[in-house]
Formats: structure tokens, sequence, C-alpha cells
């Protein structure tokens, strides 16, 4: 039910010239294939549905409120792991982006509030870890000036 390319380009190159031998018209004059062609099969599978739930509005209360039982040992100590890196400010970004799949719970979330500790877990947290990383800062918690 359609051309083969070796008829396009048959039929193109004798009314309309080619770029490929520099505009000149041809004699139309088709090449003779060997191929056998087999009709293609198609499948069509119905459209997929996708739904979305609108967003949801999340407040992060101060430690206070959510972790009772969790005190501070180590001020940006987030992940537990005894010490103060750029990876405790990983955690709490994550912490801030995610609370289901990156959850902080009692001394880790404790730990995470190390700027202005109370006001809860804030991308300033993490913002005071990276500036007790790059000595501009020498001890948490930073305090708002």
């Amino acid at each position: 039910n359609g051309l083969s390319l070796n008829e396009y380009y048959g039929s193109y190159a004798a009314s309309e010239g080619s770029n490929i031998n520099g505009g000149t018209k041809g004699g139309g004059k088709t090449v003779p294939t060997e191929t056998s062609t087999k009709p293609a099969s198609t499948t069509t599978k119905p459209a997929a549905t996708t739904t979305t739930k609108p967003a949801e509005t999340t407040t992060t209360k101060p430690a206070s409120e959510t972790s009772p039982n969790g005190k501070a040992k180590l001020l940006g100590d987030a992940n537990l792991d005894n010490k103060v890196t750029v990876a405790d400010a990983v955690t709490i970004l994550q912490f801030i982006g995610n609370k289901d799949k990156y959850a902080l719970k009692g001394d880790a979330l404790a730990n995470a509030d190390c700027f202005n500790p109370g006001d809860g877990i804030t991308a300033k947290d993490a913002l005071a870890i990276q500036h007790l990383d790059a000595k501009l800062i020498t001890e948490l918690p930073e305090l708002s000036k």
C-alpha cells in the first residue's frame, strides 16, 4: 500500500533531482533488489492511566515537640556516626525533602537541630554544618545574628 524506498528514490530522481548527485535529474531507474517484504505486525496496548495526588503541605515541628525522648548528644550529628561532617548536612536535607523515606527520630532529630536549637529542622541546620566544615564557625549551635 505504499512506495518502497527504491520506488520513491527512482521517482524523485526523475522529477526533482538529488543532492547526492549534485542536483542533476536522473533517469528514474530503480535498483533491482532480491529481498522479500513481510507485512509489519502491530500491536496496540491501551494507554496507561496516571493519577496524581494533590501536594501535601507539611510543617516541621521544633525538635522538642517531635522527639521528646531524643537528647542532643553531639549537635550536628544527624546520622549518628559520632562525627559532624557534610554527610550530616545531606542527611538533614534528605529528611526535609522526604520525611517518610529519610526519617530522623530521637537523638538524630535532636542532633540535627543545630541552628537556633528549638526552632525545628530547616535547611539552615544543614548550612550550619557546612559552615562548621568550612571553618567559618568553630562550634555548634550556630545562632542567628
